[in-house]
């Protein structure tokens, strides 16, 4: 960012640097008797012996500083005390450089002051200089001619020049810090790098590459455009810039390089040679022994995916089981929680031999939960006798009718079931159906097959009932983890194939199982 620079009384100046990645024009101004500001591209921020000033780009443009307005600057050169505007009619000055050989001496105009911009109305010389070429601005008095002040200013006939370089590997853990320092060292220590003699440069295989070109002072670090090409492809790609650290990380192993650098603004290339070694498996022995580990890879792959896949399946399946009784687990505090409310009630009504008889009946149902309650799938014979104790110990308290309808084509033993899944919606059912109808309650359980279907239903002649979400009311928690432990069925089951469905009439509910081709899958299996 630009500071302005102030004068008060004599000549104050502060200036700053700009960074950038283009080349706009700079300027410099310099504080001498009579100050001047200089507007060119990339220079040296110092004076070299002699006072003069390098600049790379040939056009360059000199005007008279404002002395008591606010001016912006890129960096400024103290060279002496100003002398006052008044002595400036006293004063005259010239400019030479190889097409204008001989001085013209011209009054100094003062600037105006409204001209807030370069050149402030007061342009004093603006010229080209060739390579190796060189201007001179010079100020004397008109009555003695004796000098006041005489600046130069060349362009060198110089590319960039690269002084050291640093091999690294892919994975370079000091690679920044070694960068920062090398970059910011004013002794040029150059950490890690070997000095480059001469234009050509070997790489090992498999190597990234640093090159350290030399320092001019130029204002701009990046002011350096470098291009990378094989030195077998003739088409030459895009010039890219760079600064004084160039780091070369896409280099491919056994090839040849060139890269070119030059300045910004000039024309002069520096051209050096570069060739990375081949890694073993380039070598003709390395080719053969590359070619013989591919077959055998290559036989070796479709064993290996397909014992992968298999592995992934499996890995898949057992978190799926594994999800499947957790869920089934949360049944079990639901239920004994259920279990313990009809046993309290029992005794609230002092009916003891019946809770006596209800908890013996329900420890034999706690031996049977908690024996399957690891597994994701048991007989379905098994399940409704653990269903059946529950509805023998219930009716001890509500005193309802139930029956099971079974389809007596069904080999109950052989086809498989997950435990626990018809007794949320007995329950419920029960609970919030038919328990206040006494001995008019009637629960309906079907186990039909359709087709390959197997068909579940539970029904019973209760009312309405208040709907699944009102869980508050104590009949919605084993209806979700109902309805969850389908979810995790049908992931694991790969299928859509398995729905429940619950609907309500005014005088009696449904709840429907369906699993789809469930019974042809294991008649497959057994037979």
């Amino acid at each position: 960012m630009r500071n302005p620079v102030c004068y008060t009384g004599c000549l104050l100046i502060v200036a700053s640097i700009a960074i950038g990645q283009t080349m706009p024009p700079s300027t410099i101004t310099y504080i001498s008797k009579v100050p001047f500001i200089v507007k060119t591209a990339v220079f040296s921020d110092k004076l070299s012996v002699g006072g003069r000033t390098h600049t790379l780009s040939g056009n360059i443009q000199i005007a008279l500083a404002p002395r008591k307005t606010g001016i912006p600057s890129d960096h400024s050169f103290w060279l002496s005390k100003p002398l006052p505007v008044e002595e400036y009619q006293k004063i005259e000055y010239s400019y030479t450089y190889p097409k204008q050989p001989l001085p013209k001496w011209k009054p100094i105009i003062s600037v105006e002051a409204n001209n807030t911009s370069f050149p402030f109305g007061s342009l004093l010389a603006a010229f080209q200089l060739q390579y190796g070429d060189s201007a001179t601005l010079s100020f004397r008095y008109k009555k003695n001619g004796k000098l006041i002040h005489h600046a130069v200013f060349h362009r060198p006939g110089l590319p960039p020049v690269i002084e050291g370089y640093r091999q690294k590997e892919a994975a370079d853990s000091i690679d920044s810090k070694i960068k920062s320092l090398t970059a910011n060292d004013p002794k040029k220590q150059w950490m890690g790098f070997d000095s480059l003699r001469g234009r050509t440069l070997k790489l090992g295989a498999g190597k990234k590459l640093d090159l350290l070109i030399r320092k001019n002072n130029w204002n701009r670090d990046s002011c350096i455009l470098f291009r990378l090409y094989s030195s077998y492809n003739k088409a030459k790609p895009r010039w890219q810039l760079t600064g004084h650290l160039l780091s070369l990380d896409s280099l491919e192993s056994n090839s040849q390089y060139l890269l070119d650098i030059r300045y910004v603004d000039m024309e002069l290339i520096n051209t050096y040679s570069l060739k990375t070694l081949p890694h073993w498996y380039q070598s003709t022995l390395g080719r053969s022994a590359s070619s013989l580990i591919g077959l055998a890879v290559l036989l070796g792959v479709p064993y290996r995916y397909h014992r992968f896949r298999l592995q992934r399946e499996a890995r898949k399946r057992k978190q799926l089981e594994d999800q499947l009784t957790t869920v089934q687990t949360q049944l079990n505090p639901h239920f004994v929680f259920n279990a313990l409310s009809s046993i309290e009630g029992l005794v609230s009504n002092q009916e003891n031999e019946r809770a006596n008889e209800y908890l013996s009946s329900f420890s034999d149902i706690m031996r049977d939960t908690l024996k399957n309650s690891r597994e994701p799938i048991i007989p379905l014979s098994e399940d409704l006798d653990t269903l059946e104790k529950y509805l023998r110990v219930e009716q001890l308290r509500f005193e309802f009718k139930w029956m099971m309808d079974i389809d007596p084509t069904l080999d109950l033993d052989q086809i498989e079931f997950p435990p626990m899944l018809l007794q949320p919606v007995v329950e419920n059912a029960i609970k919030h159906g038919i328990s206040g109808k006494s001995n008019q309650g009637l629960l309906v359980i079907a186990i039909k097959k359709r087709n390959n279907d197997l068909v579940i239903t539970v029904e019973d002649n209760g009312g309405a009932r208040v709907t699944t979400n009102q869980k508050n009311k104590g009949n919605g928690y084993g209806l979700q983890l109902t309805k969850d432990r389908i979810e995790r069925l049908r992931e694991l089951y790969k299928t859509d194939n398995i729905s429940f469905n619950l609907s309500h009439q005014s005088n009696s509910s449904k709840a429907t199982y369906c699993f789809e081709n469930w019974i042809q899958a294991y008649e497959n299996s057994y037979h």
